[in-house]
């Protein structure tokens, strides 16, 4: 990156802005928090990184800005790309994408994903003015691949806590950890009607409680709804006994 920007004096510090999506999901949230210490770790003091809410007007005067994780990327441009692209319009700065996904929105196929031209005009020019884009998930990489925007495949911000990254194998090393967090998908459910989707989702997460449970039978399980559990589906899932 260091050869990307540079500041405009030598004793100025190069001015980042990290522009990050959390607002009420708590998976948001773990993305941001994880994501700013990965940063830190890898950023000397010659930067001077700045934290900004995309979903607000971007204000500030930078040589480069960080987009940090979460489902941005999504078939119609998304409000908070509309709040980047309107930023950088007239400014010629490189743009940086970190663990970016593409939305739950439904499509047939990875060659077909985007609705208009805007979408893919966006993200092809953020591409365009670092060449530095990183992806979460597979999905997404076959996306943007597709449309010839070359992204790496690095994983979501999430997964990265530094803290257990040296030890061996944490996953395997059962007395390393005595708690566990499972996050559940928002799930719909009004009767007397039940989406065959959410019956299927319902079930498959049934069964990973069920499979955790049985793995690691002697750790402490706590479940995150991220969207509350308002219907009778959640509910039945908060009392399950596999938590």
């Amino acid at each position: 990156m260091n050869r990307k920007i540079k500041a405009k004096n030598k004793k100025e510090k190069i001015r980042i802005g990290v522009l990050y999506g959390a607002i009420t999901n708590a998976g948001d949230f773990l993305i941001y928090e994880r994501g700013k210490r990965l940063l830190e770790n890898f950023f000397d003091n010659s930067f001077d990184l700045s934290y900004i809410k995309r979903f607000k007007h971007i204000d500030g005067d930078f040589d480069g800005l960080i987009i940090l994780g979460g489902p941005l990327i999504s078939r119609k441009m998304h409000i908070q790309s509309k709040n980047i692209s309107k930023y950088i319009k007239n400014r010629n700065i490189p743009v940086f994408c970190v663990g970016l996904g593409v939305s739950g929105q439904k499509f047939n196929s990875e060659n077909n994903y985007f609705l208009d031209n805007a979408s893919v005009s966006f993200w092809k020019q953020i591409y365009e003015s670092s060449k530095l884009f990183s992806v979460r998930d597979k999905i997404t990489y076959k996306i943007l691949n597709n449309y010839g925007i070359k992204t790496e495949l690095t994983g979501c911000c999430a997964l990265f806590d530094l803290e257990n990254l040296e030890n061996e194998n944490p996953i395997k090393n059962k007395k390393y950890f005595n708690k566990i967090a499972v996050t559940i998908p928002n799930l719909s459910a009004k009767l007397p009607i039940i989406p065959l989707s959410s019956v299927k989702s319902f079930l498959l997460t049934l069964y990973l409680l069920f499979k955790v449970k049985k793995e690691f039978n002697k750790k402490n399980i706590g479940l995150f709804f991220q969207h509350g559990y308002k219907n009778f589906i959640m509910k039945f899932i908060k009392n399950s006994k596999y938590t």
